[in-house]
């Protein structure tokens, strides 16, 4: 418990010496007047954003209240909320990729559609895994879906989407397994199922974007920010078992009597189906390209260099010129992000709020895609819907932190 505190400590830590870092250089990009616009409609687009966003949370939750007090039965309610979800999301995601999507054929635009609005369903349950609020997840939710795109190629494009359907679901599944390996004395294969779920999901992602040093890192993290896990044992079959000896059939007793960290045996199967997808795809994708003479991916594959490349480039120089070009797409937005970020994080320090597992992962998860990404590459239009997203769901997540009690067992947040 004492190891898991100290380390959840350490890299929330790190996480806010990070985006001070990050304030720093953005009111250096804000001073020398790359990226900012400060004409009165850009002012009022912004403003307006604003406010369109609070009015299509409070009118869901409007929605929410009536149909309960018209006492709609749980099913038909979540079924009128998620169609008016539907329809927000679709508005205004072809309206916030409206500068991509004029000129794209039906199908593209169906495609696109369709990937973000499974990006966002998951954010939602992202953020609604860790707050129990309808109302942030919600929030979460239509955020994600009105941030304005920033990337004019359609390739990359897709590429970024890709990259986040897959990350998101990851995260997702990530969050229920730590949910179910929590759960102590369970004999249920659940955590198995959920273990290759994710190993597929990591391959997949790695393809899209992901470096492996960022799951290989996590991997080793978790084991020392999580606690209070499930345990499972070896056991033997029965036919076997009366066919030896009863001196070995005692040696095989102790052997079943072993408690084995079922975190030990999820990351094993993590990285076994990760590694098994991530190179059948590539070696797929590779044969398909030289037997048809196609080029499908290759802009993405080309991404995940490899550790003797990270190590050549670790140098604050890389870092700082991948986070100017990263603030430079959206100056204000990030400023007041990581400003507001950082304000909770302050403010859960002095009121003594734990830092939970889950949104410990995620600011780690954070850093790791953004220094990888740094020292490999700098395809910073494909990664930056990914950065905006992970910002708000660690910005909401952190103002849910507030609402728990010093027990990490109420949700005063019920909304």
């Amino acid at each position: 418990m004492l190891k898991s505190k100290i380390s959840r400590s350490l890299i929330v830590a790190v996480f806010v010496i990070f985006t001070l870092f990050l304030i720093y250089l953005n009111i250096g990009v804000i001073k020398n007047g790359f990226g900012v616009t400060n004409s009165v409609t850009s002012n009022l687009i912004k403003v307006g954003y604003v406010i369109v966003l609070i009015l299509l949370v409070l009118i869901y939750m409007y929605i929410k209240e009536k149909l309960y007090r018209m006492k709609v039965q749980r099913s038909s309610s979540l079924i009128y909320r998620y169609i008016y979800i539907t329809i927000v999301n679709l508005i205004a995601s072809y309206i916030s990729m409206r500068n991509i999507l004029d000129n794209a054929s039906i199908k593209f635009i169906v495609f696109s559609l369709i990937i973000n609005y499974f990006i966002c369903i998951f954010v939602k349950k992202i953020i609604f895994n860790i707050s129990k609020s309808d109302m942030l997840s919600v929030l979460a939710m239509f955020g994600a879906t009105t941030l304005p795109n920033v990337i004019l190629d359609k390739t990359y494009f897709i590429n970024s989407k890709l990259l986040m359907l897959v990350f998101f679901a990851a995260l997702f599944v990530l969050q229920v397994l730590i949910d179910e390996l929590k759960q102590r004395g369970l004999r249920t294969k659940k955590y198995v199922i959920l273990s290759v779920l994710l190993g597929v999901l990591i391959g997949f992602s790695v393809l899209f974007g992901i470096n492996f040093y960022v799951y290989i890192i996590l991997m080793l993290f978790s084991i020392f920010i999580t606690f209070n896990l499930d345990n499972t044992h070896i056991n033997f079959p029965k036919k076997m078992m009366s066919k030896l000896t009863q001196e070995k059939r005692e040696d095989l007793y102790k052997i079943e009597r072993i408690n084995i960290n079922k975190l030990y045996v999820s990351i094993v199967i993590i990285a076994f189906f990760a590694i098994l997808v991530y190179f059948g795809l590539v070696n797929g994708i590779k044969y398909i390209n030289s037997f048809y003479n196609m080029q499908i991916f290759d802009s993405i594959i080309n991404l995940n260099s490899n550790l003797k490349i990270i190590i050549s480039n670790i140098n604050i120089s890389s870092i700082t010129n991948f986070s100017n070009m990263f603030l430079s797409t959206s100056t204000t937005y990030y400023m007041i992000l990581f400003v507001y970020i950082v304000l909770i994080e302050l403010l859960s320090f002095f009121l003594r709020r734990r830092y939970d597992t889950k949104s410990t992962i995620i600011k780690l998860i954070f850093i790791l895609i953004f220094l990888t990404v740094a020292f490999t590459t700098k395809a910073v239009f494909i990664y930056q819907p990914l950065f905006a997203i992970l910002l708000v769901i660690i910005a909401i997540i952190n103002t849910s932190n507030l609402y728990l009690n010093r027990d990490e067992r109420v949700k005063m947040l019920v909304a």
